[in-house]
């Protein structure tokens, strides 16, 4: 959406040796897309972002009678990090 990224709780930004890296944690689907780096000297184009829903299995085992209703519910945070190094 040619909107910037400003840095905050769910995203850091970081150049170490010519790496660029971002990291955007607990993603949800308007995350996704492609994400640009500009600078002065540079312009890339990093992979694109696909959010996918993550799996979420119980982190505990539950036993229960047969036929009777059960709930779980459990909750996994989410981090995708891109690097230029993995551009195709």
């Amino acid at each position: 959406n040619e909107q910037p990224i400003i840095p905050d709780s769910r995203v850091t930004t970081t150049v170490e040796d010519n790496k660029y890296t971002i990291v955007v944690k607990d993603l949800h689907p308007e995350d996704e897309g492609v994400y640009t780096l500009k600078s002065d000297h540079l312009i890339l184009d990093t992979p694109s972002i696909t959010v996918v829903p993550e799996e979420k299995k119980p982190e505990t085992e539950t036993t229960t009678v047969e036929e009777e209703t059960i709930t779980i519910t459990t909750e996994q945070p989410q981090t995708k990090q891109v690097t230029e190094e993995e551009k195709p």
